[in-house]
């Protein structure tokens, strides 16, 4: 209480940063569940961790309407105004992303009784999910940058942290949407694939880079190793399957951070954004046709990656 009183707003976003842990782990297990258990009641483990952390999600969205509609000067940018409650917008995006996931529970259900069982995320109750849970991590994201140098953001170190956090929490999102390419990368196609890479992932590392420095997508990169590694490794031990520890997304980070870095200055110009982002793609190309050569068995074939190529490229270029 006493670390509420003294930042309320840092306290909400911290506390959601830590529920969220839950969220973002519950998605992971669900999947790991589904393959190793099979399609279980709505009262399972995973789900429990995941809805778990959005009610928190809530409660938090509750807790900063009535908060900054008594201490105004608490939380920074803008608002939304219902009435008496003054709503600061980051937290307004999270109450939308909260709101989306509880009500893809019913429609989940509703949709598994009229169509029977889904095998991947790619059905409308679960997109509608993973959507939501994006929306929250934008707002924190939001909620994040409004609190710039004030109470616990004061601290450059604290601020650059959280930032980064909120940037991997998205990418993972983003990498976790893929569904069966990141699960199983024999199914890996080089058309389709790298063009949602291109479309979903580069503009966030490339934001990344024009918000906390040209270092932040390797940052992001050896983070989301970290992360998908130890979750893998929870689940190992626990005797579930889980997902394949590529994409790599550390190695074409690298190369687009190095052309950032050489850049200097000009690196905040467009061109050189979508510069890197050619870049990035094109290791990226190169990393995931050895991978699939070497490792996998299932090597890509010219004809389909020189057809797959100019498109994943143009999109890579023009999302950044």
């Amino acid at each position: 209480m006493p670390a509420l009183s003294r930042d309320p707003a840092g306290a909400l976003i911290l506390a959601a940063m830590v529920t969220g842990v839950s969220g973002t782990f519950g998605g992971f297990f669900d999947t790991a569940w589904h393959r190793t258990v099979g399609r279980d009641s709505f009262f399972v483990l995973p789900h429990l961790l995941i809805y778990g952390a959005v009610v928190a999600m809530d409660l938090a969205v509750l807790a900063a309407a009535i908060l900054a509609s008594r201490q105004s000067s608490a939380f920074a940018g803008p608002r939304i105004r219902l009435g008496r409650l003054s709503l600061p917008i980051g937290f307004a995006i999270m109450g939308l992303g909260a709101l989306t996931v509880m009500a893809s529970a019913g429609v989940d259900e509703w949709y598994h009784r009229a169509y029977g069982k889904d095998v991947l995320i790619w059905s409308p109750p679960h997109l509608m999910a993973h959507g939501g849970a994006l929306i929250i991590a934008t707002g924190l994201l939001f909620a994040a940058a409004a609190q710039r140098e004030r109470g616990w953001f004061r601290s450059p170190i604290l601020q650059r942290t959280v930032l980064l956090l909120l940037f991997v929490e998205l990418t993972q999102r983003m990498l976790f949407l893929l569904a069966h390419y990141t699960m199983l990368p024999e199914s890996r196609t080089p058309d389709y694939y790298p063009f949602l890479v291109a479309v979903l992932v580069v503009p966030l590392l490339i934001a990344s880079a024009r918000v906390l420095g040209p270092w932040a997508p390797v940052r992001i990169g050896c983070l989301y190793l970290a992360l998908v590694g130890s979750i893998d490794l929870l689940l190992w031990a626990i005797d579930f399957l889980g997902y394949t520890l590529t994409p790599l997304i550390v190695i074409p980070a690298l190369a687009a951070t190095a052309l950032l870095e050489k850049a200097g200055p000009r690196r905040e110009r467009w061109w050189m954004a979508s510069a890197a982002a050619l870049l990035f793609m094109a290791v990226f190309y190169g990393m995931e046709s050895l991978w699939m050569a070497w490792v996998v068995g299932r090597p890509w074939s010219v004809t389909a990656v020189l057809a797959g190529l100019p498109r994943s490229l143009l999109a890579a270029g023009v999302s950044a």
